[in-house]
């Protein structure tokens, strides 16, 4: 049976049942399922079952049908297990796995029953009912089970499970139930490994387990110490177990039994969504008396521990989303926070022509990029760009931000605000990350720009005789790096129609098989170029083209200032 499960909106945790024929899926009431959600067109995606798989289509709905991140074209495309649908804003999740299992088991030895297979045929010593069972086996042979009243109230669980995706509401669910199902049982309790471990090592290696749930029939929520033998058998060999005399079970240690007073109980265990390895167990068991339990419960026992396992992996998988999705929230405040630092970009100076372009190759970046007011009557134009990309370099940039901001208050001469800020980072710790920073200072009264650099691509000015490039024998080291640095500056008149350009190295190193695009394709591009305006499109358009479709390596930040 495939099912869709809600992941957001109003009704979310909701579970639909998808057949094999054909399902229509929309907002109309005449739709096999109804979402009420107003983005989801009337008739807006069918899914069917064809050639031995589910596909899906879209019916040329409003906001189109996005398949794990993708959205699909005209006509029928694959619909993976695990799949993430979105319709407009409604999400919904795709499952069509089998019921995890647990794996085959062996006759128990010694003078215990075993039961296996379908048949349930009881080995030669029938004194003590303990059992070994086949998971796989026992699940269809359970659904060939003459017990309608189990049945009905096994239905009863899966739909009350099936519809939540807490962990902790699964769980008590399921607690619940178990206690309903088995009179003889006293206590239940669900168990999961927290310890991962690769596949060459078993599950189990004697590490305490978590106790994800428990319930008495008292009501109360007792403590489980489990015998080790027990854990392993069940953990490692994926075996559902029933001993219904404990005492006289050689499967068990002694001691345990003993101690924690034992007559009877069951155990099976919780699968990871392969059905390979275990993530747990579920128990019962009774002090009260022995053969508590039949094999028929055992049966139950591990429909249920496999319904509870499907359950736990879509629980999990849903709080993957939600945290995916708080993270996502996240970074896209820090991308308005980080972008309000750079709204100081709109600034007009009388004469002249500002462009400006700015692209983070995660959410957040590292490169900065400023216009700022400093001196008298002067304008600052700052390129930098913090080792690295995402979140930590867009912190440093936010310190840094606030640093350039005060030591233009302060000074108006490049090499010396430079000088300060190389100062400032080697005395705060949080900063750790080496800065290249270009700075060019415009006196428009003068037509005169003085430039410093720290480490940065240079500065290129488009003169009416050709390109002009800052002098790399006058850069000084990156910020951060060195206590006796010394920065060196140079003064360039602007001529009318001249254009200053500053980049970070998201133009000239950036890569496509080896190849990198250079300060010849900048400057190529900035030589063509009339205006502030066109000579950052220009250089944008030159480095996509250069990509072919390669996804943006690193952040991007490019200024131009033309005297008119």
């Amino acid at each position: 049976m495939a099912i869709l499960t809600l992941i957001n909106g109003d009704q979310r945790g909701r579970v639909d049942e998808v057949n094999t024929g054909v399902v229509l899926i929309g907002r109309s009431p005449k739709c096999d399922i109804q979402y009420t959600d107003l983005t989801v067109s009337r008739r807006h995606a069918r899914i069917t079952f064809k050639s031995g798989a589910f596909q899906i289509e879209d019916l040329d709905s409003q906001h189109g049908t996005v398949v794990n991140g993708r959205r699909i074209s005209s006509g029928w495309q694959p619909l993976p297990h695990g799949a993430t649908i979105e319709l407009g804003t409604c999400t919904v999740r795709f499952e069509n796995a089998p019921l995890p299992q647990p794996r085959p088991t062996e006759v128990s030895r010694g003078a215990t029953a075993a039961y296996f297979g379908a048949s349930l045929s009881p080995a030669p010593d029938e004194s003590s009912g303990s059992a070994v069972l086949d998971a796989a086996e026992m699940l269809r042979s359970h659904r060939r089970s003459s017990n309608d009243q189990k049945l009905r109230a096994m239905l009863e669980i899966m739909h009350n499970v099936g519809i939540a995706l807490d962990v902790d509401v699964i769980f008590a669910k399921i607690l619940e139930s178990l206690l309903t199902l088995f009179p003889g049982a006293e206590r239940t309790c669900i168990q999961l490994i927290e310890s991962e471990t690769d596949d060459s090592q078993p599950p189990f290696n004697g590490q305490p387990l978590r106790l994800a749930a428990s319930r008495a029939r008292d009501g109360t929520q007792p403590e489980f110490p489990l015998s080790g033998t027990l854990l392993r058998q069940v953990l490692n060999e994926g075996r559902a177990i029933l001993s219904d005399d404990a005492a006289e079970d050689d499967r068990l240690s002694s001691d345990s039994v003993y101690r924690l007073d034992l007559r009877s109980l069951m155990c099976a265990p919780l699968m990871d969504d392969s059905g390979s390895r275990a993530v747990g167990m579920i128990y019962v068991d009774s002090k009260a008396s022995t053969r508590a339990f039949k094999p028929e419960d055992l049966h139950v026992l591990v429909t249920i521990a496999n319904l509870a396992s499907r359950s736990l992996g879509r629980a999990r998988q849903h709080e993957a989303l939600l945290e995916y999705q708080r993270q996502q929230q996240d970074l896209q405040a820090a991308r308005e926070l980080q972008l309000h630092f750079l709204s100081n970009l709109d600034i007009e100076i009388e004469g002249y022509q500002v462009a400006s372009y700015y692209q983070p190759a995660l959410n957040v970046g590292g490169d900065y990029i400023a216009c700022l007011p400093c001196g008298e009557n002067q304008i600052a134009f700052v390129v930098a760009d913090v080792a690295g990309k995402g979140m930590t370099a867009a912190l440093v940039m936010a310190r840094l931000c606030s640093d350039v901001r005060y030591a233009l208050a302060k000074r108006t001469q490049p090499a010396e605000v430079i000088a300060w800020l190389n100062q400032q980072m080697l005395e705060a710790d949080e900063y750790g990350r080496l800065v290249t920073l270009a700075l060019a200072i415009l006196d428009p009264a003068r037509h005169e720009v003085q430039l410093a650099n720290a480490g940065h691509p240079p500065q290129l000015l488009r003169t009416s005789g050709g390109i002009r490039t800052w002098s790399r024998k006058n850069s000084g080291p990156p910020l951060g790096v060195s206590a006796s640095a010394r920065y060196r500056q140079e003064t360039w008149t602007m001529e009318p129609g001249d254009c200053l350009l500053l980049h970070s190295d998201g133009a000239n190193e950036v890569a496509v098989d080896h190849e990198l695009f250079g300060l010849k394709r900048v400057a190529r591009a900035l030589r063509r170029s009339h205006s502030a305006a066109e000579a950052v499109a220009n250089l944008r358009h030159d480095i996509e083209d250069f990509l072919d479709g390669v996804p943006w390596p690193d952040d991007l930040c490019i200024l131009a200032l033309t005297r008119e």
